[in-house]
């Protein structure tokens, strides 16, 4: 993952989980992360 779009999902990620959305997890299980772009460009 550049470094651009990992700082993006940092953001996300941080963001969520200041929101209650996410929470910290200690899972053996894991799903990949991946990024589309928006119409207009946008991550």
């Amino acid at each position: 993952m550049s470094p651009s779009n990992r700082a993006a999902v940092s953001n996300i990620l941080t963001e969520w989980k200041n929101a209650g959305i996410i929470s910290d997890s200690s899972s053996p299980y894991a799903s990949p992360v991946f990024l589309v772009d928006k119409a207009n460009g946008d991550k």
